[in-house]
């Protein structure tokens, strides 16, 4: 039995998920979070022994970004799979390389889920078709060329987060966030906030809200 725990911000969409997947028999949803922040206090102090989380990205107090690097920091055998409405294909090439093992939007099919669940809790990475044709196009976007952690800081910074409360997310210094910005704003070919923003939006990274 693979036991899963399910994260996003909406409730009808966990209630329906669970509906779903009520109906699969090597299948057992044990738990729900609307954010990261309760991802990680169930998965912490819980003696349920988790195998997949089926995650949103975008979500208030801790997204799937920051969930995703955090929990396999700590939890590396914890299988994650982002499950979301954006189509920024921005989004699927760095969670790859924060650790997510499966990419799939909320407009699949149960099967689809069911098999991207199996897929990765085998220990392979399951990306739907959809993500996958994304990931072979031409990789002309200038935040490619951004680390993890600076793609994270571009998210937040997007979303007007101070830096002193982007530093207190991410437990670095103010200082060390500075320095991130003005290496992403070099990177992208932004001269501040407000082009970084525009450029963003020009990349898709603004399709979704309160990341």
């Amino acid at each position: 039995m693979i036991k899963v725990l399910l994260v996003d911000d909406h409730q009808v969409v966990r209630v329906g998920l669970r509906h779903l997947l009520s109906e699969v028999k090597q299948v057992e949803v044990v738990g729900e979070a609307e954010n990261g922040e309760k991802a990680w206090s169930l998965i912490a102090n819980s003696s349920l022994e988790i195998d997949v989380v089926p995650m949103d990205i975008h979500m208030p107090k801790m997204g799937g970004f920051e969930t995703t690097r955090r929990l396999l920091r700590k939890y590396p055998k914890v299988k994650i799979i982002i499950l979301t409405a954006s189509t920024s294909n921005l989004y699927p090439y760095h969670l790859l390389h924060v650790g997510a093992k499966g990419y799939v939007t909320k407009d699949c099919e149960l099967d689809e889920l069911v098999k991207a669940i199996e897929t990765v809790n085998r220990g392979k990475v399951y990306f739907s078709s959809k993500i996958t044709a994304q990931l072979m196009q031409e990789n002309t976007s200038p935040f490619y060329a951004l680390s993890p952690i600076e793609m994270q800081i571009v998210l937040l910074l997007i979303e007007n987060e101070p830096i002193s409360e982007i530093a207190k997310r991410l437990c670095l210094s103010p200082k060390t966030v500075s320095t991130y910005r003005h290496r992403i704003l070099k990177k992208v070919g932004a001269k501040n906030n407000v082009e970084l923003v525009q450029l963003a939006a020009k990349e898709g990274l603004l399709d979704v809200p309160n990341f």
